[in-house]
């Protein structure tokens, strides 16, 4: 079955073109023994897999772990942000008692002075000791000899009064100013050695 425009073609062309037949004998083919027929698997219809049932899971999670994320962080923020607020007050409060500590360690610092500690036993009824005695703890001998204290006159000592001042004349008095002053005793078991 060919072409009949190929037919003319190769007709026509000029004998210079054509191949000359060849000697050497082309091989046969050998005519191959009839396969033996495999039985085919019976082919069925499979199918469409389910994907999207298989990612619903994963888009579940994937969601789940984004919500408890931002509400992590926004847990997180809100603590974050409470402690900010209490940490300020603490620190007012800090700068408050740092305060009040300065002014108390001035008060006690005032109280500490030999003048006011002078003045304030002075006003309880105190007068300072002339001859200091000193014990033995463990032997109990008394070392020194115990002198009573004298209080001072009542017009040196200096008590604070919520009378007005006396005023004071400028003439001398002729009258003597000498009034006798307590003396203070030790009870006669402390005196002895």
């Amino acid at each position: 079955m060919s072409h009949p425009a190929a037919d003319l073609r190769t007709s026509a062309a000029p004998s210079r073109l054509r191949r000359p037949a060849d000697p050497v004998p082309r091989p046969v083919p050998v005519p191959r023994p009839d396969p033996v027929p495999v039985p085919r698997p019976r082919l069925r219809v499979v199918p469409t897999p389910r994907t999207p049932a298989h990612r619903v899971p994963f888009v579940v999670l994937v969601i789940v772990l984004l919500a408890g994320g931002l509400v992590g962080l926004l847990v997180l923020n809100t603590t974050m942000n409470q402690d900010a607020f209490a940490l300020s007050t603490l620190r007012a409060q800090a700068k408050v008692l740092a305060d009040q500590e300065q002014s108390l360690t001035a008060s006690v610092a005032a109280a500490q002075n030999p003048a006011t500690l002078a003045s304030r036993a002075e006003a309880l009824g105190m007068v300072p000791g002339v001859n200091p005695v000193f014990i033995r703890v463990p032997s109990g001998q008394v070392l020194g000899v115990p002198e009573p204290g004298r209080a001072p006159s009542p017009k040196a000592s200096v008590r604070p009064s919520t009378q007005p001042a006396p005023v004071v004349s400028t003439r001398p008095s002729t009258r003597p100013t000498t009034q006798p002053t307590p003396r203070a005793t030790l009870p006669p078991s402390a005196a002895s050695p």
